[in-house]
Parts: structure tokens; sequence; C-alpha cells
């Protein structure tokens, strides 16, 4: 473990940029891992006001369903009284063109809303927030047509590409399609997918940096021009733990869904705060070698949507004292502080609350 030295004009200088750091806003980059959550886009029928707030409050719901983990937001008289006055929430539009399957021109509009009044809407509604830092999943997808198996990839298109990419959208889950080229081709098969040999899917998705797999095999049966109905399943890894979800003779939305869904629902029970009453919980942090690793810890902390807020007990030669405050309970918060790796688990600890080790 690395010992911070400190010698009293280098407290001093702690102390202090504490206080700026505690006091000043955290920049924007610090969220940009879970900025796109707060990004719609939709087709309009017009530039229109009308339009706008159309879009606004359907895009408002869409937000608050990527940041609560929830497939249906209840309408509490604080959502219905957001729905209404969505312009409170966001604070960047823009209508754009944007060429069709038959490259004709369709108006869209794109608005981001703003984090900081999304969160604090969902608290005020009495409604979970899920953490923004996101999973990025791999998909290994491979569908069966008329005895004929593929692999989707990233330059797949039709219906069930467009399906799988909308809903992944919707949940706010980042996920990526294998480019199948000749690398991917060398170590992975539709054999491999349709057999799902753990050891093969997780190897081919090492390469993209990818942290879960969600495996997919469907068989394709035509439905009309252009549709087909998809039977098969999905499986969800996590952990070690599959889970097997069935799809049933279903339209290609609905069997994304499915295998979409489970891994969400899957994810937002573990990474999700419940409204409950905030906690206050103490921490020793130790690992810190100077000034700039101390600011980092202070932004990184003052990034994640669990804490509510953070203060100095004391600062000693070899560690900080902090106390946390959050509506997580004891053991999810150690959880999701020492997920990213950022923080560790301090095993040999033995002080009062909880002791970890700042990885800068």
């Amino acid at each position: 473990m690395n010992r911070l030295s400190i010698n009293r004009p280098l407290v001093r200088s702690i102390t202090l940029l504490a206080c700026a750091l505690l006091l000043a806003p955290v920049p924007a980059q610090s969220y940009s891992a879970g900025l796109w959550l707060y990004e719609v886009e939709a087709p309009v029928a017009a530039q229109s006001q009308e339009e706008r707030q159309r879009v606004a409050s359907l895009g408002l719901l869409q937000v608050l369903s990527r940041v609560t983990g929830l497939r249906s937001i209840p309408r509490n008289e604080v959502v219905t009284a957001a729905l209404a006055n969505p312009g409170r929430y966001y604070n960047e539009f823009v209508f754009f063109n944007q060429r069709d399957e038959l490259r004709r021109e369709q108006p869209h509009l794109r608005i981001v809303f703003q984090r900081d009044a999304v969160l604090e809407l969902a608290r005020s509604a009495r409604l979970p927030i899920w953490w923004n830092r996101r999973p990025d999943v791999m998909l290994w997808v491979v569908v069966e047509t008329q005895g004929r198996r593929q692999i989707l990839d990233s330059n797949s298109t039709g219906e069930l590409v467009e399906a799988v990419r909308n809903h992944a959208e919707r949940r706010g889950l980042p996920v990526i399609l294998p480019l199948m080229d000749l690398d991917d081709r060398m170590t992975v098969s539709s054999g491999d997918v349709w057999g799902r040999v753990a050891a093969t899917l997780e190897q081919g998705a090492r390469r993209y940096d990818a942290d879960l797999v969600l495996v997919g095999r469907l068989r394709a049966q035509a439905a009309g021009e252009d549709s087909f109905s998809y039977r098969g399943d999905w499986e969800v890894w996590q952990d070690g733990r599959p889970l097997v979800v069935p799809v049933e003779d279903s339209a290609a939305a609905t069997a994304a869904a499915v295998g979409l869904d489970a891994l969400a629902d899957q994810l937002a029970e573990r990474f999700t705060v419940l409204p409950r009453g905030i906690r206050r919980q103490q921490f020793a942090i130790t690992g810190l070698r100077d000034v700039s690793g101390y600011a980092g810890l202070m932004t990184y902390l003052s990034s994640l949507d669990f804490i509510e807020g953070v203060s100095i007990a004391s600062l000693q030669t070899d560690s900080l004292n902090l106390q946390l405050d959050t509506h997580a309970g004891d053991d999810q918060l150690i959880m999701m502080l020492t997920a990213e790796g950022r923080l560790q688990l301090d095993e040999s600890y033995r002080g009062a609350g909880t002791g970890l080790v700042w990885r800068d």
C-alpha cells in the first residue's frame, strides 16, 4: 500500500482544496459516462412548438425509465406535473433532417435533458435511481432462417437489429454487435453461439472490452412482407449465473425486448438505489499520493449518482476520513463504490467505518 507522507503545508493545501471541491460544482465531463442517458431523438411531423412539447414529454418518460430502471413510470402527482411542463428539465434541443431507408428526408428533434434536474425529479417523485455507470453488453445473436444460421453483426440490417438497438437505447443499455471480420470469424462461429460455448464467446467479447455477454438463439419464420415471427431464447450471463428466458412466436420488437429486459431488470435490481431515508456512512481512504490524487477522489465521489453528500471528518497522515450521505444500504454502497476498481476494499483496516484504497 502506498503511504501518504504529509507535512503541514501539504495538509493545509489539501484542506483548502477540499473546501474548494466541496463548494464548487463538479465539471460536466465527470458525468460523461452516463451523459447519453439524458439524450433523446424522435421523428416529428413539423418543426413546431407543439411537436417539441410532445417529444419532450415522451422523451422525459424515456429518460426517467433509463435513470430509474423501471419499465413503466408511475404517473404520480410529481411525474404528471413534470410531463405537463417538460421544458423545466432540458436546456438544449435541435431540429434536424435525417434520411430514411428510401433516402427521403424526415425532420427529427434531439433533446438533451439536464442530469441534475432529472435526478431531482426522480427523488421528488420517490422513484429509485439506477447508477449511470452502465456495463457494455456484448450481443452474440444467431438467427436461423430456412435452415441457415447467421450471426447478427454491426453491419446487419432488418427489423430485428433495429428492434434490438431501439430497445437497448430505451432501457439505457450500451450494446455491442460484433464486426464479424476475419478476426471474429476465426474465433466465433454461428455454431458456437447456437451451442452457447461460453469460453469461446467470452474470448470473442474480450476483443471489444465488453463487461457482460447476452446470447440470443432465434428461429425466424416469415409472417408477412419483410416481417418475421421469432422463436427461441436468450441467455443472460452475469457473475457466472446464466438466466435463460424463452421467446415464443413473437414479433421483432417483442423478441428483442425479452432478452434486453431480462438483463436490464437484473442489473437494475442490483445497482438501483431505492428512495429510502438518507444514511451517513464513514470511510477511511488510503492510497492518496498527493493533492491531485485527493482532487481525483473527491471529483469521482461527487460524480456518483448514489452519493448525496460528501464531508471530511478528519485528515490523518496516511488516510482521509470521509462521511458519505446516501440512500444505499451498507453492503450495496460498498459494492457500488468498488465496482469500477477506482476504490478497493481494504481488508486489513480495523478502525471505525470501512477502509478503502484509492487507485488513481
